[in-house]
């Protein structure tokens, strides 16, 4: 029976532990300085875009963000809060595109105009909002 007890107690500890050193790596900060590059949005939601869909954001060291949503270009600033980011005053050239990029365009625009969690791992810059997941990567 103490036995028992005694894996018990040990199993528990070691399950608190494991929650403990988890919640630590994923409050890691993200600084400005690493999200200043351009990186390639390779999928939406964990399903890869096509690949005839060049989308980029470029972020300067003077903190404005600008790209390829899907067919329009666009620009603006970026605000950084937390582990959370966003495009403030946004705007984007107003060309006629396909049906398919015009949906993954405005995708696209929603995560950037609200407050994204962003991560990165591996040189792959991670947005989750409310409505969506992107997933971009780092271009050399």
């Amino acid at each position: 029976m103490k036995q028992i007890k005694l894996i018990t107690i040990l199993l528990s500890s070691l399950s608190l532990f494991a929650c403990g050193s988890h919640s630590t790596a994923s409050t890691q900060s993200i600084t400005s300085a690493q999200l200043q590059h351009e990186w390639m949005l390779i999928d939406i939601d964990g399903q890869a875009i096509d690949s005839s869909i060049k989308s980029t954001i470029n972020i300067s060291a003077e903190n404005k963000a600008s790209g390829n949503l899907a067919c329009n270009r666009f620009f603006g600033e970026l605000t950084q809060q937390d582990n959370k980011l966003k495009i403030a005053k946004m705007g984007s050239t107003r060309m006629r595109c396909k049906t398919k990029a015009m949906q993954i365009e405005s995708s696209i625009s929603n995560v950037l105009k609200d407050w994204s969690e962003v991560s990165i791992v591996e040189g792959k810059l991670t947005l989750i909002s409310k409505s969506h997941q992107l997933t971009y990567q780092l271009v050399k």
